[in-house]
């Protein structure tokens, strides 16, 4: 019996659930768009690289976004929760990427088996669909990569996995008490092209939310550095990204189901 208790209060407590309050600072009232998709390896416009690279958001459901709204690498990271009426499905994206040739302001053109989930690929573009934008809510620690080429005259960094869209990083040089900004480029590189010849130095990285995360960086070289912290985005509704080790097979993957199903199912299990 105390086994029992204990398997079933791990399935609840695993079990995930959003919460939404008048506080959040994001914009998450729902909106509609145009929906497309597009072939390809999805190695997009953000920088991220590889879709189950060490720097990849290890989810097939990812969305190329409109020029305009895209906003010159600004939207890189921003997660969205999609409902289509053809399937009725809710699902969650990552913008990852750039359509120049989207003419809406709100377009996703996304990839493949995202757009599976909204309706049969045959029908290569849909109408109304469902929107708004929400926190990444299961994406674990913020990351800092340091690409390739970076060095003691010029780091370039990709800021990955985090909750929220970023909208400035900073540095803070060895010896130093001034925070310096960081350009970002439209491929979502922020570009330092200071000297960093006294290591180690710090970096600030601050959300659309404006909460801050600082790191110090121990050598400007490249680097993939898990911050071991994440924004909160307090009162923001989060959605659920598919979260994949690998795209080779994506029947293999654990769906979030609801819980009481989840409780039938560990119930059973014991049986």
């Amino acid at each position: 019996m105390n086994i029992f208790i204990l398997f079933i209060t791990i399935c609840i407590l695993t079990t995930p659930s959003v919460v939404q309050s008048a506080t959040c600072g994001l914009d998450q009232s729902y909106h509609t768009a145009i929906a497309t998709w597009y072939p390809g390896d999805y190695q997009g416009a953000c920088g991220f690289g590889p879709l189950f690279g060490s720097t990849g958001p290890h989810t097939p459901y990812i969305t190329a976004l409109s020029a305009s709204w895209f906003d010159a690498s600004t939207q890189c990271g921003v997660c969205f929760e999609l409902t289509s009426p053809y399937t009725n499905k809710t699902i969650t994206v990552v913008a990852t990427d750039n359509c120049p040739d989207c003419p809406e302001e709100h377009h996703f053109d996304l990839s493949k088996d995202a757009f599976a989930q909204m309706a049969d690929p045959s029908l290569g573009r849909l109408n109304n669909i469902t929107w708004r934008q929400v926190a990444c809510g299961n994406i674990g620690s913020l990351g800092i990569s340091l690409v390739k080429g970076s060095n003691q005259y010029w780091v370039g960094y990709v800021i990955y996995n985090s909750y929220v869209g970023i909208s400035k990083v900073e540095e803070q040089l060895n010896g130093t008490t001034e925070w310096v900004n960081v350009p970002r480029a439209p491929y979502n590189y922020f570009e330092s092209k200071v000297n960093h010849k006294d290591q180690p130095y710090n970096v600030r990285i601050t959300s659309i939310l404006g909460e801050q995360i600082t790191y110090q960086v121990q050598k400007a070289e490249p680097s993939n550095l898990l911050v071991k912290s994440q924004f909160s985005a307090d009162g923001c509704a989060a959605g659920k990204l598919l979260i994949m080790a690998s795209g080779a097979n994506h029947s293999i993957t654990v769906q979030i189901i609801p819980l009481i199903g989840l409780i039938i199912t560990c119930t059973m299990m014991l049986l």
